[in-house]
């Protein structure tokens, strides 16, 4: 039976849409694909199917069996769906290649006879070489990790299978093998959903198509009579892939088209161009897409520094931050920042706490960032607090009878502590609306005078603004590597943590993806020339103050002035 996907909703960790009531019938036995441009919704919409995500509104059945079930997903539907996420060859962490199928077979507790069976199906399948069975993944070529990867994933036998971009970083021979095994899971029966941006690859061999836009489905067709045309593909916001253009140009020139609700290979779009009628054909030119190039939409297309590793549902970022703090000179918040921490720092009443609190839930609620988020930065600091709290307030008198709670010893903790989650908090603020470029010409400007005391401060200012930008990476690629886990163990659980039992699986790809990481900015920086810091450089932005930092900054002085005589006055101890 079908996808069945009725009144979905999603949002991301502020509570802002990224689905809006889709209603989709995804067919079985057949290769839909889900399009549309960046930030459209096709990967939350993958994850949605995945159960990876909650969902705020609607409902999502597979074979009539819903997805969710009790506030928590259907165990017996994850277990016959198949994930496949972006450069599905970084995932791997095991030490064999069969250790790496083994651990997607682990939820299914089969016999060892079984399991080995399944290890030794799964690379047939994806023609792996039987030698390789205990070779070590990461010595292996590219194409031999992504087959790793894909057999990891059919080991388990899904009906279902979900692919986020499978043609990305692929060369034609991968591609081509891409289509092979696509098209042979059609034929065997496997329902096939996947996300893309490359309509001019995948759309000849689609059987239905979806496009997202904001988060809504726009268009939906099926190969048919009424198969898409580049017009429709246009209408939805997409540039039409070559195949649809050479139609409608093979149309107008009144060549012979394809059958009723296929799209010509390139074979037949070949041979077509040199029977198209007219003196272009008989001259041996043949039919011209006018307005068409290859870039294939390069802005979508082109690699960049973390590419296919976000995919989190939200990240830390400055552009949902407010305009006003956005826009403030970075120096602003800089001094605004450590003003009101001393102020905090110093506190010694807890009127003076509860103001620093209060100064840091306002700058919390105004800078728009998530309070999950925020939760999960902090919590292993209130998890500290706890600790600290019990080990300085216990008190042992002789025997287990005599344990008793020091009250006054447990507040003072809790007192002294709690400032640095304030002062937490006012950092997160910072990093939220503030990008490391900013950041960096901030520390160039401040430090500047510096230079005459031959300090490097061009190096002090790449390293912290390059410190504030990997902080949001982390993240991100934690939040990536943690959601492939859950896929692969079929995690069926209402929260979003991982046992201590499955870190291994994140944190090995992750120690691996951030040393991928360093190496191309290592490289990136080499080319911009910044292997040395020696000579001055020129700079096309200058920071300079205007009356609204200006103001700003008078704010933050006179709150750090109201704390201090919090402190030093009559309120203070």
């Amino acid at each position: 039976m079908a996808i069945q996907v009725a009144g979905v909703s999603v949002a991301d960790l502020r509570g802002r849409g990224i689905l809006h009531e889709l209603d989709l019938i995804i067919p079985d036995a057949s290769i839909t694909l889900i399009a549309g441009h960046n930030g459209a919704g096709k990967s939350t919409l993958l994850d949605a199917l995945s159960g990876l995500i909650p969902l705020r509104a609607g409902s999502i059945h597979y074979d009539a069996h819903s997805l969710w079930e009790k506030g928590k997903p259907n165990l017996e539907v994850l277990k016959n769906i198949g994930c496949v996420f972006q450069y599905p060859e970084q995932q791997l962490f095991a030490q064999t290649v069969e250790r790496e199928i083994l651990y997607s077979l682990k939820y299914l507790r089969l016999p060892k006879e079984e399991a080995a069976g399944r290890v030794t199906a799964a690379m047939e399948l994806m023609g792996l070489a039987p030698s390789l069975r205990h070779a070590i993944p990461q010595t292996l070529s590219g194409g031999q990790r992504r087959r790793t990867a894909l057999a990891s994933t059919m080991a388990p036998e899904p009906r279902w299978l979900l692919l986020d971009e499978p043609t990305a970083g692929l060369d034609a021979q991968g591609v081509g093998a891409l289509l092979k095994f696509i098209t042979e899971r059609r034929k065997q029966g496997y329902t096939l959903v996947i996300a893309t941006h490359d309509l001019d690859t995948l759309l000849p061999y689609a059987d239905h198509l979806i496009v997202l836009q904001e988060g809504r489905a726009v268009l939906q067709a099926s190969r048919g009579e009424n198969w898409i045309s580049a017009a429709d593909l246009e209408a939805a916001g997409l540039k039409a892939p070559a195949v649809l253009r050479f139609v409608e140009l093979l149309r107008q020139a009144g060549g012979e088209m394809p059958r009723s609700g296929e799209l010509p290979s390139p074979e037949e779009m070949a041979q077509a161009l040199l029977q198209a009628p007219g003196d272009r054909a008989a001259e041996g030119q043949g039919l011209r897409l006018r307005g068409h190039t290859n870039d294939g939409n390069l802005e979508e297309r082109a690699p960049r520094l973390g590419a296919g590793r976000s995919g989190a549902v939200d990240s830390f970022s400055s552009s949902a931050a407010p305009e006003l703090l956005r826009r403030l000179d970075p120096r602003v918040k800089w001094l605004s920042f450590l003003l009101l921490s001393l102020g905090i720092i110093i506190q010694n009443s807890w009127l003076g706490l509860y103001a620093g609190g209060m100064i840091a839930a306002a700058m919390m609620l105004y800078s728009r960032a998530p309070w999950r988020l925020l939760l999960k930065a902090v919590l292993p600091l209130l998890i500290f607090i706890l600790l600290s709290v019990l080990i300085t307030g216990l008190s042992f008198e002789g025997s287990i009878h005599g344990i008793r709670l020091d009250l006054t010893a447990s507040l003072r903790t809790i007192f002294e502590l709690s400032k640095l989650v304030f002062i937490s908090l006012l950092g997160v603020v910072l990093a939220v609306t503030t990008s490391q470029l900013m950041m960096k010409r901030a520390i160039d400007q401040s430090l500047g005078f510096l230079r005459h005391l031959k300090l490097p401060v061009e190096a002090l200012s790449l390293g912290g603004s390059l410190m504030l930008r990997f902080i949001p990476v982390l993240y991100e690629e934690y939040q990536r590597f943690s959601k492939i886990v859950r896929a692969r163990g079929k995690i069926s659980r209402r929260k979003e943590g991982l046992r201590i039992s499955q870190l291994p699986p994140v944190f090995i790809p992750l120690i691996i993806s951030l040393f991928q990481l360093a190496s191309e900015l290592t490289t990136a920086m080499h080319v911009r020339g910044l292997s040395s810091f020696n000579g001055r450089r020129t700079s096309s932005l200058r920071l300079r103050m205007n009356r609204v930092d200006r103001l700003v900054l008078s704010v933050g002085i006179a709150l750090f002035i109201v704390l201090t005589v919090i402190r030093f006055g009559p309120f203070g101890l």
